[in-house]
Parts: structure tokens; C-alpha cells; sequence
């Protein structure tokens, strides 16, 4: 994989410096983050980004809710309960609550709906943060303040790296070392320190070529993935291995940039030669592939914080970026250049039904059979020939609620768990192949307006399709177009294996920008008029939970999506909705007498199931009192994973029931008695 230093500098040694405090600032900025309000964001303290604010007296906090469900910021601890201190109430997707503090102290807080997630306002009794001076020693829990050019400094002298063909301004009096570590998998790019004897400050960049850490991760897991291994690595250092100890660890920040994952920490190194460093340090990760990734590892010794910083802060902005628009790196193969497909010839379809035209490779096969379920028109399709190996489908969903009302961030996350559920969900007997290794390209994927003002939601991702006897990885594009409820999909799909053989030195990122930027609506909007009846419809295809019985859908005998479960906690990858399908799967079907109660439930629950997860979608607070209701049935419902024989699926599942029939029915039904008798 051909990948270039100044993707390295550019969005991973920047965002560096972007995503440290703004020391001119006094007004920052917290978010409730997309997700948030399922359980699992509070294993690493993400519900709220950051999970902790330092400001000083004067300053003021503000908290956006990005995600899709209202929320609440309210002083206090979930255990203990609000302080009353501040109280958003609840506010809604969007909208933001702020608070201007005038005390010092340690503020937490916590989201009464969603008491998992919490966090804390950290005030000091300086002056506000805008009058605040750079010098002296920066307080604990302070990221690396990355200035502009010191003033303080000498000098400095040009640094050349021939084998990765890239150039940094370093200071003079910093020693230099080129490849002066490596191990099996592991290879020091280059060290720069102005103390070689104990390296108490430091940056270096290192090349990994044989580490699986970040493999099939992306988002907030790979950047969970990051936290852990740093922490790790502080738990691991001995004085007889290493010649220090790490203590007193504290990571400070999380960030995600792009593709780039980014966090920082301090901790004390305390030496075997009785010399100890109290350091704040930045770890920044590029992963290239599953096995393959590009670090910045730097460590600023608290005691030099203040030039060192700035030393840092300066060698990250002298990069001569023209030099770096043709390397790659030395250790992987070098690729011809692909070409942009200039020569590639294109043919102009039109619908006149749906009022849009598209251009497509003008070789491929067209199918302009309209394919319709329910409000799912599948209207037409371009391939390279009758394989489908490589494709464009143009389709509309109509009255597509689920997808209504989001935030362009919050619509590609939620467009991303929705195809990685279906990724989830796939099977041999089902799909004919079972898909993994589901990964979203964040560099990629993103928000754009077309000249015509329509605003586009782009979702590149890859996966592997596991057949029974082999294997395709596969490359995805998905375009979104989102318009009073309706949805316009424009779908490329790329069978990597074979891409070459039909599209030879076309770059596929430039196809879908050709195609794409070729869709124009020959009227102002979608169309949303009834298609003819002579329009033929080839193919009947049925929703989750069903399938087509002659001519009609009905409900799966094994069942479909758990539909409310999953409308209630956003996504079908949520821990609940995960809990209920194994229960479904791996305790119920694989008895007798579970598959008959399955058949039973399906009957009933598909046939009310669908309205109730549209209104929870429609309806935040509905959807919270949903979820509220629900919890404690799905806790109960784990006693099921214990049921491995038809008897224990008959006495587990009849004693639930019991218990879910007192706690829903027979509780209030006391209380209400006990009400009346009082009164």
C-alpha cells in the first residue's frame, strides 16, 4: 500500500497541535457524542467528549447533544444524585445547554435519562484562561501546549531522511538518530532529543509492519484499542527491562482525526539511577493496513515544558510538504501510478419516472427493471457485465423516517452500524456467504453538497464475503441523498479481486467522483409521483423478520431483526440487541420447543413491531420510555443463556415469564391497590 509522508505530517502531527486547549479561548466546548445513550461508551469515558473540561474562574462550558436522543447535563453523580448545582434539563438532538463558572472547584456531572454517562468540569482558581501566561511549568493534566516558532531557540538545521524522502527543522543543539532502534515488526524511523543519555524529552517516529493491534478496527474502538496499549505499556515497564518504572498514569484526551488516532497522558518515570521525570506525552497512530502503522511518540519532560514545547511545536510546522506528494514508504512494494480515467468513455442515462440522469461506463450492461418492496424502489443498474462484479444500482426509499433529522456526522454513523449490522447478520444459508472484516474508511467517508445545493452523505467502507469455498474482499461507496423523508442511493460495488480485469488502471475513488458528479435531477426535486402500473416489477423483496410467500411478505419462522430493541438503543450492533438475537439463536432454535414459541412470537410481534419502532424514531421521548421499559425484561432474559435442554428452555422460559408478568403487571396492579386503600 503506497502511503506518503505528508498524509503523516499533515493529518497526524497537526492534529496534534489543533486539538490541544485554545489558550485564547474562554469558551469550550463539550459534546454528548452519537451513541451515547447505549451502554458501552462508559467503559472508556466517551459518552462525553472530553470526559474531563480544565478551565479557570470566568470561563464558560458548553455541551452539544450530537447525538439522536435527548439528554440531560445535571451536577451530581448518578449514585449520589443531582448537587443542583446546574441542570440542563432535557434538551433535545442539536440543541446545546451552557454554564458560566465563577468558583473553583470539581464539578461532576451526569445525564439523568442516560445515567451511564458522566463527566467533569475541572475549575482552578487562576485567572481566566484568556489572560493566562505560558510560562512556568504547565499543571498536571495539561496536554502539550505545540506553539508557533520559539523566540527563546538559537537555531536550528535542516534534517533529511533519504529513505523516506521527507525534511524537518530541527534544533541544533538536538541529537539525531536514524534507525537507532528495531525489533521483529517494529523499526525507529528516526529520534530526536536534546537528552540522549536519559531521553527525558523526545520525538520519534516508528514504522510497525508486523502488529495486528488495530486489525478490523476503526472509530472508537481502535482508539480504545490505542488507550489500552498505552496504558499497557506504562504497566510493563520494570526497572530491570526498561531502567525505569511508570506511575501515576492519567490519560488526559482522546481524539479521532480523519484516520489518525490521537491521545495524551502523563505519567512519572522513576529511574534506577535515582534521577525521575514527571512527563506529559502524545502518542499519534496511522494505520495503513491490518498489520502495518505509522506512530509519532512524543515525551516533554514537565520540568523544560515550556521550551521543549515550543522546540516540538516548530519542528511539526517546517515540513517542506511539495517534497512528499511522491514517496511511499521503503518497506512495502511500490505501485505503478494509477492513472485518472480520462480515456474511459461514458453514456448518459435517463428516467423520465423519477426524473434524474446519471452517467455510467459506457460498456456496461444496463438493467432498468424497476425492483420494488414496500417504499424500496430499486430503479436501475449499471455492470460490467453479467457477473455483477463490479456495479452502480441507483435506488429511492421513500417515507425513510429512520434517517430523518440527523446531522450529517450523525447520519454517517448511523448509516455505518446499519451496514455493519447487516454485515453482522449475514449467513451461508440466507445471503450464501457470511460476511466480515467490516471496516469504514473515516478518511474517505464524509458530507458534500453538489451544485445543484443537494447535500450527499458518503459511506466508503470494505468487507469480506466468506463463500464456502473462497473468499472476496469487496470495496463499497455508498451515496445518500436524504430529502423530505425520502432517500436517494447511489451504490458502487467493487470486487477488489477482480477489479483490474474489467477497469485496469481506473482509480476507483475517481470513477465513483466522475459518475457521481455527473447526477442531476431533470426537475427541482426527487420525484415522489406513483409509478405506472405498467411499470414491470421483477422481483418482491421483504424487510427484516420476513420473507416472500407467494407473492405476499410474511414473517420469517426463525425470526428478523429484534425491530424495537433496536429502535429503542440506536443501533443493531447495541449489547441489548446483540443479547437478544444470540438468545434467539443460540438458545431458543436449537430446541423444540423454543423454535414452536418462536414461530408463535414472530406471528404476533411482526405484526405490531414495525409501527412501534417508527414512532420510537419519530419520538425521542417515546423512544427513552421504550428503552426504560424494556431494560429490565432483556436483564432478565440473560437467566435464558443457561438453557442448553429442552427441559431447562421449558422451566427457565415458564419462569420468566412468571417473573416478567409480576414486575409489568402484578407490581403495579399491587401499587395501584395499595393507592386506593390510602386514599
Amino acid at each position: 500500500m503506497n502511503i506518503t509522508l505528508y498524509v503523516v505530517f499533515l493529518f497526524v502531527l497537526f492534529p496534534i497541535i489543533l486539538f490541544t486547549p485554545q489558550v485564547f479561548a474562554d469558551t469550550f466546548f463539550v459534546s454528548a457524542v452519537p451513541g451515547s445513550s447505549v451502554p458501552g461508551c462508559e467503559e472508556n469515558l466517551s459518552c462525553y467528549s472530553p470526559f474531563q473540561t480544565k478551565i479557570s474562574i470566568g470561563d464558560s462550558v458548553v455541551w452539544t447533544n450530537d447525538d439522536n436522543a435527548a439528554h440531560t447535563v445535571t451536577s451530581g453523580t448518578a449514585s449520589v444524585g443531582a448537587s443542583g448545582i446546574f441542570d440542563s434539563s432535557l434538551f433535545m438532538a442539536g440543541e446545546t445547554f451552557g454554564v458560566k463558572f465563577s468558583e473553583s472547584g470539581v464539578y461532576d456531572y451526569f445525564c439523568m435519562v442516560h445515567p451511564w454517562m458522566t463527566g467533569t468540569v475541572l475549575v482552578d482558581s487562576s485567572s481566566s484562561t484568556s489572560n493566562q501566561s505560558t510560562s512556568g511549568i504547565a499543571p498536571r493534566g495539561t496536554p502539550i501546549p505545540l506553539d508557533s516558532r520559539p523566540k527563546s531557540v538559537s537555531g536550528f538545521t535542516n534534517y533529511q531522511n533519504d529513505e523516506w524522502s521527507f525534511s524537518m527543522d530541527v534544533p541544533i543543539e538536538w541529537e539525531i538518530q536514524e534507525s537507532a532502534a528495531f525489533d521483529e515488526g517494529w523499526k525507529q524511523v528516526v529520534l530526536f532529543t536534546p537528552d540522549p543519555d536519559y531521553l527525558s524529552t523526545y520525538l520519534s517516529i516508528d514504522y510497525f509492519f508486523n502488529d495486528d493491534s488495530y486489525k478490523g478496527l476503526y472509530g472508537n474502538n481502535a482508539l480504545s484499542q490505542l488507550e489500552y496499549n498505552v496504558k499497557s505499556w506504562c504497566d510493563a515497564q520494570t526497572l530491570d527491562e526498561s531502567g525505569f518504572t511508570c506511575n501515576d498514569f492519567e490519560l488526559i484526551q482522546s481524539e479521532i482525526l480523519d484516520e489518525q488516532y490521537i491521545v495524551s497522558y502523563t505519567f512519572t518515570e522513576i529511574g534506577n539511577n535515582g534521577i525521575n521525570f514527571y512527563k506529559t506525552g502524545v502518542l499519534s497512530v496511522l494505520p495503513l493496513n491490518d498489520l502495518e502503522y505509522l506512530s509519532i511518540d512524543i515525551e516533554i519532560d514537565f520540568d523544560n515544558i515550556e521550551l521543549h514545547s515550543q522546540q516540538i511545536g516548530y519542528m511539526l510546522t517546517s515540513t517542506d510538504f511539495s517534497i512528499f506528494e511522491t514517496m511511499s514508504s521503503p518497506a512495502t512494494t511500490v505501485q505503478p501510478d494509477k492513472v485518472i480515467p480520462s480515456s474511459l468513455n461514458f453514456k448518459k442515462y435517463t428516467n423520465n419516472d423519477f426524473d434524474f440522469s446519471i452517467n455510467y461506463p459506457s460498456e456496461w450492461l444496463v438493467d432498468n427493471k424497476l425492483e420494488v418492496a414496500g417504499d424500496f424502489y430499486k430503479i436501475v443498474g449499471f455492470s460490467a457485465d453479467d457477473t455483477f462484479s463490479q456495479t452502480i444500482d441507483t435506488s429511492m426509499i421513500f417515507n425513510d423516517f429512520e434517517f430523518s433529522g440527523l446531522s450529517s456526522s450523525q447520519y454517517l454513523s448511523k448509516l455505518g452500524d446499519y451496514e455493519a449490522g447487516i454485515c453482522m447478520d449475514s449467513s451461508i444459508d440466507y445471503n450464501g456467504y457470511q460476511c466480515s472484516n467490516f471496516l469504514v474508511s473515516d478518511e474517505l467517508s464524509g458530507s458534500f453538497t453538489d451544485d445543484s445545493g443537494n447535500k450527499w452523505h458518503a459511506l466508503y467502507y470494505t468487507y469480506t464475503e466468506d463463500y464456502p469455498d473462497q473468499s472476496y474482499d469487496v470495496a463499497i461507496a455508498q451515496f445518500n441523498l436524504h430529502d423530505d423523508d425520502d432517500t436517494v442511493i447511489v451504490y458502487f460495488y467493487f470486487d477488489l479481486d477482480t477489479y483490474e480485469n474489467y477497469l485496469s488502471g481506473v482509480d476507483p475513488i475517481q470513477l465513483t467522483t466522475d459518475v457521481m458528479s455527473s447526477f442531476e435531477f431533470t426537475s427541482n426535486a426527487p420525484s415522489t409521483a406513483p409509478v405506472p402500473d405498467s411499470t414491470p416489477i421483477t422481483q418482491l423483496e421483504c424487510g427484516t423478520g420476513t420473507h416472500e410467500e407467494n407473492g405476499k411478505c410474511v414473517s420469517d419462522s426463525n425470526g428478523g431483526g429484534c425491530l424495537i430493541a433496536t429502535a429503542a438503543f440506536g443501533s443493531e450492533l447495541a449489547p441489548q440487541v446483540q443479547q437478544l438475537r444470540e438468545l434467539r439463536d443460540n438458545s431458543l432454535l436449537n430446541t423444540e420447543s423454543g423454535t414452536n414459541f418462536i414461530d408463535l412470537f414472530n406471528g404476533v410481534y411482526y405484526s405490531f413491531s414495525p409501527y412501534i419502532a417508527d414512532y420510537e424514531r419519530e419520538n425521542p421521548v417515546f423512544k427513552e420510555l421504550i428503552k426504560l421499559t424494556i431494560t429490565p425484561m432483556i436483564t432478565t432474559l440473560s437467566l435464558m443463556e443457561y438453557a442448553d435442554s429442552e427441559e431447562s428452555v421449558l422451566s427457565i422460559g415458564i419462569s420468566l415469564i412468571i417473573l416478567n408478568i409480576g414486575m409489568y403487571i402484578g407490581i403495579p396492579v399491587v401499587a395501584m391497590i395499595g393507592v386506593r386503600k390510602k386514599f
